[in-house]
């Protein structure tokens, strides 16, 4: 038989979170992306339409089983908890629905899983996985199976789960991108390592340095962009993005060339990025439309805030890393306990949690205090925060904050429907944080965030709603992808392999850009997959991650 056979198809998939268009097509124009160049040259590529909203959570569990958030259940990085207003952070346990990965293993491929997001705690299926974010610390706890950790560290002794942007203790430009390219080049050779000895026909690594480098670097860019005069150092720090995009081609060009022409190569964004314009308080908004009723302030708290962030600066990373290893059940405690305060539950109708842009009607039976009735009283709710939000204007431009409030059941569909937020909020062209607690000064809904510094980074970047797809090999064509999603990504993956289509995929097959020789595969039923009893991590590990997702700016 000859070498086209299915069963000796090879699939590796490169991730680069946040890659965006509108930095990656002129970038490639100028010959600054030679590797990816060369994979538009040959191959096929286009913008990704990502989940809604545009966050990591929801758009690699969606590329994981090519399911909506209706029916995988995960948008953000947290979970509200059934017996409080507490919320707790999401793992990979709370995810409904079989991953593509478990798909080809059932027909006999083996696969190699590294870095994906929202891998944590991994669960064995054919093949090898060390989890990516979410994931507390280093060690066999990451590995499936747990031997594969040892393989890791042989590979690459100073691979990171994730960069430290510490951005909170406000560290110079410098010292972030040095540590976030240190990071990057030690997952590149963790990959090329696992890969060389393991040699899996489906292998996944995703790189987050677009996404990091965009978070912190963006307003450096932008000011490149505008024409100011920058001295020698602004230049460089400016350049960051632009460096790291960069690196992360190299990176796809080591990993390509050790894949071979013989395999069939995809790269994907799970969303884009962009500056962010200001805050906006979906707290303060509700409060200001009567919908929720803040608590009282205490005597002692806003003195309790400044004094944090007066720490934060000025405490050494060193011994701020020590402080979080003695106290990790407080810190979680702390703010998880913060992520719920603000809000009188006994006398709103509505409330917002975390950082998913997701707004909650206040449900009898289903809230601890719930107060709302099912039926018509639930959707005038529901109606009503529409109402007060679509209408949200910037004070210093006048324009639109709100592109659109969705109700749960018009963007998404499934049985894990009933644990998303009843609302989902799109701010317009995604440019105003909604991170719930970080809501600026006293003051209205929309707030003006920090001024750009040049001496420390201050995250300013966010995510768009359109990321990047390529695609090169003996299998796929020289064509433009005009229309992709996310979550038709699996679904082309198992045709390339031969693998029959799970029949609730909600994405299908870029028939567009496969050769003729790839057959349409069949829909399948698969195994119910419904998360575990309880994805809780334990207090310790969810500190560790709270951590870290402070650090990047989610919590």
């Amino acid at each position: 038989m000859g070498r086209d056979r299915v069963n000796e198809r090879r699939v590796m998939i490169i991730g680069l979170d946040a890659l965006t268009p509108e930095l990656t097509w002129p970038w490639v124009a100028e010959g600054v992306l030679p590797n990816l160049a060369r994979v538009l040259e040959t191959g096929a590529g286009g913008p990704l339409r990502s989940t809604i909203p545009p966050c990591s959570p929801a758009a690699w569990s969606t590329f994981a089983t090519g399911l909506n958030p209706g029916k995988h259940g995960i948008i953000g990085f947290s979970r509200t908890r059934s017996d409080d207003y507490r919320p707790r952070l999401a793992t990979a346990a709370d995810r409904a629905g079989e991953t593509f990965w478990e798909t080809a293993g059932r027909h006999g491929i083996s696969g190699g899983i590294l870095n994906l997001p929202f891998t944590y705690p991994p669960k064995p299926f054919n093949g090898f996985m060390i989890s990516g974010m979410m994931t507390p610390r280093l060690g066999r706890a990451m590995a499936s199976p747990p031997e594969v950790f040892d393989d890791l560290m042989a590979a690459s002794p100073d691979y990171t789960i994730d960069v430290g942007l510490l951005s909170a203790v406000g560290e110079a430009p410098e010292t972030i991108l040095a540590r976030l390219l240190d990071s990057l080049r030690a997952r590149c050779r963790a990959a090329v390592g696992l890969y060389r000895k393991h040699r899996p026909p489906l292998f996944c690594v995703v790189f987050v340095a677009a996404d990091r480098a965009c978070h912190c670097f963006w307003p450096y860019l932008e000011a490149a962009r505008s024409g100011q005069t920058l001295t020698p150092r602004q230049q460089r720090i400016a350049g960051a993005v632009r460096t790291t995009y960069a690196a992360l081609d190299e990176a796809v060009g080591t990993l390509m060339a050790e894949a071979g022409a013989d395999t069939d190569v995809l790269l994907l964004s799970d969303h884009g990025s962009g500056p962010l314009r200001a805050g906006l308080s979906l707290r303060k908004a509700l409060a200001a439309a009567g919908l929720l009723t803040p608590t009282p302030p205490r005597p002692f708290a806003r003195g309790r805030r400044s004094a944090g962030r007066l720490l934060a600066r000025v405490v050494p990373y060193s011994l701020k890393r020590v402080l979080r290893s003695l106290l990790p059940g407080l810190a979680g405690c702390v703010a998880s306990g913060a992520a719920a305060g603000g809000v009188d539950y006994r006398r709103s109708l509505a409330y917002p949690v975390g950082a998913d842009h997701g707004v909650y009607v206040n449900l009898r039976g289903r809230q601890p205090q719930g107060i709302v009735e099912p039926g018509a009283e639930y959707e005038g709710v529901r109606n009503r925060v529409i109402e007060a939000l679509r209408p949200l204007r910037d004070p210093r431009t006048g324009r639109p904050v709100i592109r659109a409030v969705h109700r749960r059941e018009d963007i998404w569909s499934g049985p894990r429907l009933d644990c998303l937020p009843d609302l989902i909020v799109e701010s317009e062209d995604d440019q105003y944080s909604m991170q719930t607690l970080s809501e600026g000064p006293d003051g209205g809904a929309v707030y003006a965030l920090p001024e750009v510094r040049w001496d420390r980074v201050r995250l300013m970047g966010g995510h768009r709603s359109e990321g990047v797809l390529m695609a090169a090999g003996p299998h796929v064509r020289h064509v433009e992808l005009p229309d992709a999603a996310i979550a038709d990504v699996p679904a082309t993956v198992l045709a390339l392999l031969g693998c029959p289509i799970p029949e609730d995929y909600d994405g299908r097959v870029l028939t567009e850009m496969l050769t003729d020789d790839v057959s349409a595969p069949r829909r399948a039923a698969v195994p119910r997959t419904e998360p575990g009893p309880d994805g809780a991590l334990p207090r310790r590990d969810e500190a560790a991650v709270r951590s870290r997702l402070e650090q990047l700016g989610y919590m």
